[in-house]
């Protein structure tokens, strides 16, 4: 349960960015307007497609997306003169560039290591639940890094707005500003069509994982005829209450996604524990997502600091430590369960 909650911020960003979207197209629409167009798009997509349509569709979305960031990042770098001299502009103007302090470079260190195990984890659960097979997935995992790729141009872009767009009401619009202002028309349609088109697909794929998590292993019994309509109402139910979020509680998405990134690498060690530990029980995989997830949330609420470590990290450890020490203390000698890993192992010496 505490994964469905900690996907929802997740949700709540994609209709951020679809309303980012629809202003880039010319629909001046307000953000209750935008949202409930957006949700409503995004539940008959759903309810319509299943599952190999966003898996075929993305492709064209990533094409679109990632062409539009390099392009817009290098027409940037062309224009400035190049990324020293966008970053001595953005110096003049007050922005740190550097990381200036051993605090600083232990947070930032900490932290990317943080939100690389969480967004990994986020985003291969989607690619678990609808994988036909283990090569699908393998295949999904092989190319990811790739998205990685294309931050760099969004830094740039990032900058470039703080630079020469001044009056930028809000953070969230600098890289569709920064197109709008060195792009043609017909290409920023382009590029806010594939950032409306990845919005959907997003939810799509969050909705579909997440409803067959909920109707295949929360609620049991539910018969398969009947397992595409409780799919679909766990859906709107998860879109109606992302939707809310956006519209009415917009300043909890900080909060929210920070606890999200700890939230997904409490999962961590009890993944590792399935593929590779022997001695791990249940019961402690349990109490270490608890013990973490209960550390990050005290920490973050309280401001704690702990030498400037990421809280993430810091709740990881506690996560660790009690996931060993319960299935130490609480151990069962006839306990039967081989890790997955060995189990494959083994499987493929007998063949």
């Amino acid at each position: 349960m505490p994964f469905l909650i900690f996907l929802i911020p997740w949700a709540q960003l994609q209709f951020q960015g679809l309303i980012v979207a629809l202003s880039a197209l010319g629909f001046n629409l307000s953000p209750l307007i935008a949202v409930l167009i957006s949700g409503a798009l995004a539940y008959t997509y759903i309810s319509f497609s299943g599952v190999k349509a966003p898996a075929l569709i993305s492709i064209i979305k990533d094409i679109l997306m990632f062409g539009a960031i390099v392009v817009v990042g290098i027409i940037v770098i062309v224009k400035v003169g190049s990324v020293s001299d966008l970053f001595a502009l953005v110096k003049e103007k007050g922005a740190p560039v550097t990381i200036g302090s051993t605090n600083e470079i232990v947070y930032t260190v900490t932290t990317s290591f943080v939100q690389a195990i969480a967004f990994n984890f986020a985003l291969i659960v989607a690619a678990v639940m609808t994988a036909k097979s283990e090569v699908t997935v393998k295949k999904t995992q092989r190319f990811m890094p790739l998205y990685m790729l294309m931050y760099p141009f969004l830094v740039v872009t990032a900058y470039y707005a703080l630079v020469a767009i001044p009056d930028l009401d809000q953070p969230n619009n600098a890289f569709i500003a920064s197109a709008l202002a060195l792009l043609p028309p017909w290409v920023v349609g382009l590029v806010a069509a594939g950032a409306a088109l990845s919005g959907i697909l997003v939810l799509a794929v969050i909705g579909l994982s997440l409803g067959g998590v909920v109707t295949r292993n929360l609620v049991h019994k539910i018969p398969e005829k009947s397992q595409r309509k409780w799919v679909q109402i766990f859906v709107l139910f998860y879109l109606v209450i992302s939707m809310f979020i956006t519209v009415y509680v917009p300043q909890l998405m900080l909060n929210i996604i920070e606890m999200a990134y700890y939230g997904f690498a409490q999962f961590v060690p009890g993944l590792l524990a399935v593929f590779f530990f022997r001695k791990i029980t249940p019961a402690g995989i349990i109490s270490g997502i608890i013990a973490g997830t209960a550390t990050a949330v005290v920490m973050h609420f309280n401001d704690i600091n702990l030498f400037s470590i990421n809280i993430g990290l810091v709740s990881l450890a506690v996560n660790f430590i009690v996931m060993y020490a319960v299935s130490m203390l609480f151990k069962n000698a006839n306990q039967s369960v081989i890790p997955t890993a060995i189990r494959r192992e083994k499987k493929e010496k007998v063949v």
